[in-house]
């Protein structure tokens, strides 16, 4: 009986960890100014308890950044970044008629806070 529950242990902490490989296929958002946004999720993501893969075959998950800009009375910069179920989207409003690479930078920042606090960790 007990070989049976580690098996069984074992085979869910083996589970839980192969979920943990992220694919990022871009990690710098360009502006139509050509100005760009690298992104570094790395440590951040290290520390959730994910691992970076280089090769998509080998991930779980896929970590994808969106830059759109929102027109209205006030154009907006609109940044997600959407990893599985977590999907932190913010926006900033645009100082000028068209918004620029800083906005997009503000508005990243604040996707990048709010997308790591509601990320889970995983072990």
């Amino acid at each position: 009986m007990k070989t049976w529950i580690l098996l069984c242990l074992a085979f869910s902490i083996s589970s839980a960890s192969a979920n943990c490989n992220v694919y990022i296929p871009e990690k710098t958002f360009y502006h139509a100014s050509g100005y760009g946004i690298n992104f570094s999720f790395t440590d951040d993501l290290a520390l959730k308890g994910y691992f970076e893969v280089t090769d998509p075959r080998e991930a779980d998950l896929v970590l994808k950044l969106k830059g759109v800009e929102i027109k209205g009375r006030f154009h907006k910069a609109q940044a997600q970044i959407q990893m599985g179920e977590v999907n932190a989207t913010e926006q900033k409003t645009c100082l000028t008629q068209m918004c620029s690479i800083y906005d997009y930078g503000k508005a990243f920042k604040k996707a990048y806070v709010s997308f790591f606090k509601s990320l889970s960790d995983c072990f």
